[in-house]
């Protein structure tokens, strides 16, 4: 057919199906639940003290990199921020939270012990921390402060 006003084209008309749409089907899933935490007081304690552990290892980065020259330099905040990335994923919001609020603070071994005693540390995860110093010490630069830290932490906290 010919309208007037189309000036001699010919009309098309689309077919009624071509508009309607198929209604998605909705599958009934079960609602989103986050997973449970197994409350193991053994598994429990285990994670507290790996928590710890690796709160530990950064305090004492922190600590080793800011007492050989009295500051932190970009390359060393790097491989503080590596280390922690290691990690990051074990940790609760919390635990970051308080790990930068520690890292705000220029820390003192004194501080750094009574994190250890507070937190009752195991021996384990000391000597662990203080084991890790060393894969950052490849110069030889940071070897006394960590003689220091390792008789002061092992020494004061009797491990």
């Amino acid at each position: 057919t010919f309208d007037d006003d189309t000036k001699g084209i010919p009309l098309i008309q689309p077919r009624y199906d071509a508009f309607e749409v198929e209604t998605p089907k909705v599958v009934e899933s079960e609602p989103y639940q986050p997973k449970k935490e197994y409350t193991s007081p053994t598994l429990s304690t285990e994670y507290r003290e790996s928590v710890n552990g690796i709160k530990l290892q950064i305090l004492l980065l922190y600590y080793m990199f800011h007492e050989d020259d009295m500051r932190i330099s970009m390359k060393e905040k790097n491989q503080i921020k590596r280390h922690f990335s290691k990690y990051k994923g074990s940790l609760g919001e919390y635990d970051i939270k308080e790990i930068k609020e520690f890292a705000s603070k220029t820390l003192s071994i004194d501080t750094i012990s009574a994190f250890v005693s507070e937190r009752n540390v195991v021996s384990r995860e000391v000597h662990t921390a203080i084991d890790m110093l060393g894969l950052y010490n490849s110069s030889g630069r940071y070897t006394n402060i960590i003689n220091f830290i390792k008789r002061y932490l092992v020494t004061e906290n009797t491990f």
